[in-house]
């Protein structure tokens, strides 16, 4: 898909560098804890050897990356079918509210609408991100009445 001087389209090996770069400013925008680059790295790595941990959606402009989010297949049960759950959703900075997230968000609920065994698309967006939330609700999502809990082996206390 392009849009403009936009171009969306899935990750492959050849885009390590640039999504680790742009997890990282995504991790130092948010004040989040930074992950060391070779657990990233690997992390990154695995998900582009690996369809079952999903895969990335990326906005490229005249060959650099300025969006990328991840998208999990995540099974339900009481669909019997995925949905498909986006997570680190980034844009450049200079890139925002210039359509980019939408164009990667149009670019996955088509590609979803053309699978069998997906049901839908999930985001959990952080609550203070009120300028995603919002880009998220123009684009069509509705935000539902659920709290994310987790007990994280990593970075938790």
């Amino acid at each position: 898909m392009t849009t403009a001087a936009v171009t969306i389209r899935i990750g492959d090996a050849g885009d390590l560098t640039a999504i680790v770069n742009l997890n990282t400013a995504m991790a130092v925008e948010m004040k989040s804890t930074v992950v060391s680059s070779t657990r990233l790295r690997d992390g990154v790595t695995a998900v582009l050897g690996s369809g079952n941990l999903g895969f990335y959606v990326l906005a490229d402009s005249g060959g650099t990356v300025i969006g990328v989010l991840h998208v999990i297949p995540e099974w339900n049960p009481w669909r019997n079918c995925y949905f498909w759950k986006v997570e680190n959703v980034f844009v450049s900075r200079e890139w925002r509210r210039k359509g980019v997230y939408r164009a990667m968000h149009d670019y996955v609920v088509d590609s979803a609408r053309g699978e069998a065994d997906v049901c839908g698309i999930r985001l959990f967006a952080v609550e203070t991100n009120v300028g995603a939330r919002r880009a998220y609700e123009d684009a069509g999502m509705t935000q539902e009445p659920c709290r994310l809990f987790e007990i994280d082996f990593v970075f938790g206390d």
